[in-house]
């Protein structure tokens, strides 16, 4: 696994190979622009986890040897605050990693994530099963743009040792 782009630009992507927009493409994710409430239900909170633990062992652990699984969920557009540049470590939150997995197809609408580093930016536009994951060393920020249309997306956060 090459993952240049994860130290360079704040950044690494992939495809999933299987198919797990189509399993939550039924689910209800919370509208998180309108909802104060993200509650999961529990067995949607179980599958959640297992995808945590997949996420940790196939990319994380892979470069990794030293981090901590942390919180994950769902949600549908993006909350107050992720449309403008940030870093969540630097915004005092405990996790300076996190993998994003995306469900709908974001190029439909143009919506985007977009990642800079000290130099460039770059914009990603997720298709569905396309992960990003976002290294929140306090050198990269990123924001969510939301044009229209749907933007579901799974979240799994991680601290990584060594991050910085």
């Amino acid at each position: 696994m090459t993952l240049d782009d994860f130290f360079v630009k704040g950044y690494y992507t992939d495809i999933l190979s299987f198919d797990i927009a189509s399993e939550f493409s039924n689910y209800v994710f919370a509208n998180c622009r309108v909802s104060d409430s993200m509650h999961i239900a529990q067995d949607v909170k179980a599958r959640l986890n297992e995808l945590h633990l997949y996420l940790a062992e196939n990319y994380v652990s892979k470069i990794f040897s030293s981090y901590k699984i942390l919180g994950n969920g769902m949600w549908d557009n993006v909350d107050n605050g992720s449309d403008i540049w940030h870093n969540d470590l630097s915004d005092g939150k405990l996790l300076n990693s996190n993998i994003l997995l995306y469900i709908d197809d974001n190029r439909l609408y143009n919506n985007s994530i977009m990642v800079r580093n000290k130099i460039e930016e770059f914009k990603i536009q997720p298709q569905p099963n396309q992960l990003v994951w976002l290294n929140q060393s306090t050198c990269f920020e990123h924001k969510a743009v939301h044009n229209s249309g749907s933007r579901r997306l799974l979240s799994f956060e991680f601290f990584i040792d060594g991050l910085k």
